[in-house]
């Protein structure tokens, strides 16, 4: 029988789904037609009632296995099926059709990565009180009344990501990857100095009102995580602002790691790990691993590992042991290991540049402890193919660094460092979906999706993620691995070159970056690839 399926894809390539054409192994296209903001596409499929199918995308034909899952598990026997997506904000994608039972599984997957949500739900004194006495669960009406738009200032006095930006996040990101295998949240969930608004804003001074709220907000955003993309995992890492205390204050078995890990785990980690063993390491330092695919994640609390952190050198060190247990024990099991830090592990061009241009160039700002940096290079060098990437949030901007052996400075690991929602570095709101290999863990291609501030600031309604950046496509690599990075950072030396401009147009998510000049620059490219204090000034040249 002929089934029916209408996806809200906007335009899209026809020349991927050619009437009358057999695509894959899968169903025989019979129509593609576009009506309004929906695009309809009808096949002859078998009628059997368990036949799934699966739409995969393309950016770019050209690509070695440039299809990847983009809606998986849709019924097509029995009944004409319709099948509704919101509309993409990439309009230029190839798309096909696959039927499951009869093609071999994609060894493609996709995720969803969200960093520094630094979300504020401190709309309105009056929203803010009904809130705190209201279950999560009634929050999306409390929130309804809120009139403030995107990038706007609230009740705290500055420009927020407020949960209208989060709920638009969401929606593009679910757009963008309906069926991602899992959903990524790279740190730093509440907004700076959260307790102190807590208090200046509802007059409650007591500790237990403001941990329980916060608690409440974490609950918030992983239950409209989950809504958004229902059966999928969600996996967290900590950022310098989780935490009941100050920034950076956080100590090992701090009550928030015991508030927080019931909702981590209820939201995001059950059926991966057993409570036990998650609660093991997490409600104690943070860090945990879990199941991904034919993988392991790995998620570290590097809080410990920063000099602006005020534990001494054994709950860092913890950490880097932890690592070395989960990279031995992946590498005998034949197992990929992502990595995810809140804080990435190389220099900080922007703080050492703050010194340079006054003459102090022997300064360099490093994200972390050297005492911790050198032995966690070292450490990743010892499982190049273990180790598929580390993924960071921490800069709010778009950027990459390259791990190294500190014995030889050969390139080992990419270090992905993401966008994040709250915009105050000069960028647009992102984030990101990353394609990768099932087998490794490898990543393959990223395409960065950014609200345009400019359009949309003030303004309550739905919105268009459609600033598109791609490191892949925009440096022209076949993967985003250590290897390929290090052929970009050597084609972008010079200031105007392909490289320089694609840089600085990702960097800031579209925007024009304050922060890297043609006169600075050195130091910008030098943070890519040259990640201790060391290396870093014996290489990078004072402008």
């Amino acid at each position: 029988m002929k089934h029916m399926l209408a996806l809200a894809i906007g335009l899209v390539a026809l020349t991927a789904l050619a009437t009358g054409t057999t695509v894959s192994s899968g169903p025989q296209i019979s129509a593609f037609t576009k009506a309004g903001q929906s695009l309809t596409l009808s096949w002859q499929g078998d009628s059997n009632s368990n036949t799934t199918f699966a739409i995969d995308t393309a950016s770019d034909l050209m690509q070695s296995n440039a299809f990847a899952p983009y809606r998986t598990h849709v019924p097509a026997g029995g009944v004409i099926t319709t099948c509704t997506n919101p509309l993409p904000p990439d309009p230029g994608l190839f798309y096909r059709v696959v039927d499951e039972q009869a093609a071999p599984t994609n060894p493609l997957g996709r995720v969803v990565v969200f960093s520094d949500l630094h979300l504020s739900p401190f709309a309105s004194h009056a929203i803010v009180t009904n809130l705190v006495a209201s279950p999560v669960s009634a929050w999306d009406a409390i929130l309804a009344r809120d009139t403030n738009g995107y990038c706007s200032v609230d009740a705290t006095g500055m420009s927020t990501a407020n949960p209208l930006l989060w709920q638009s996040a969401l929606a593009n990101g679910q757009a963008a990857c309906p069926s991602p295998d899992a959903v990524l949240i790279l740190g730093d969930f509440e907004y700076y100095h959260f307790k102190e608004y807590y208090q200046l804003i509802t007059g409650d001074m007591s500790e237990p009102g403001h941990q329980q709220f916060l608690t409440k907000m974490y609950g918030y955003i992983l239950m409209k995580t989950a809504a958004a993309f229902p059966n999928t995992p969600i996996y967290p890492c900590l950022g310098n602002n989780d935490t009941f205390t100050n920034d950076f204050g956080i100590s090992v078995g701090e009550d928030f790691l015991a508030a927080t890990a019931p909702l981590f785990y209820q939201y995001g980690l059950t059926g991966l790990v057993s409570y036990t063993d998650f609660t093991a390491t997490y409600t104690n330092g943070g860090n945990y691993a879990a199941p991904f695919g034919r993988g392991t994640i790995v998620a570290l609390e590097s809080i410990f590992m920063s000099p602006r952190s005020p534990c001494n050198d054994v709950p860092g060190s913890n950490q880097l042991a932890y690592l070395s247990g989960q990279l031995a024990a992946c590498k005998e099991g034949g197992r990929g290991v992502w990595i995810l830090s809140h804080i990435p592990s190389g220099v900080r061009a922007e703080d050492t540049w703050d010194h340079w241009k006054t003459g102090d160039v022997n300064y360099v700002e490093t994200n972390w402890r050297p005492d911790f940096q050198d032995p966690f290079n070292s450490l990743v060098a010892m499982y190049p193919d273990t180790v598929g990437g580390m993924l960071c949030g921490h800069y709010h901007l778009r950027t990459w660094q390259i791990a190294n052996d500190p014995a030889t400075s050969n390139a080992t690991v990419a270090i992905q460092i993401m966008g994040g929602l709250l915009d105050n570095h000069g960028d647009n709101p992102a984030f990101t979906v990353l394609t990768y290999e099932r087998a490794t863990l490898r990543i393959l291609r990223e395409t960065t999706y950014a609200l345009p501030k400019p359009q949309y600031a003030g303004k309550t309604g739905p919105a268009v993620w459609n600033v598109l950046l791609s490191m892949d496509r925009g440096y022209g690599l076949p993967d985003l691995s250590a290897a390929s990075l290090l052929t970009a950072w050597s084609n972008m030396a010079a200031v105007g070159s392909a490289g320089y401009n694609f840089f600085l147009s990702e960097y800031t998510t579209g925007l024009t970056p304050y922060t890297p000049t043609p006169t600075n620059w050195p130091l910008y490219r030098g943070e890519l690839r040259w990640i201790n204090a060391q290396q870093f000034k014996a290489n990078v040249p004072v402008p």
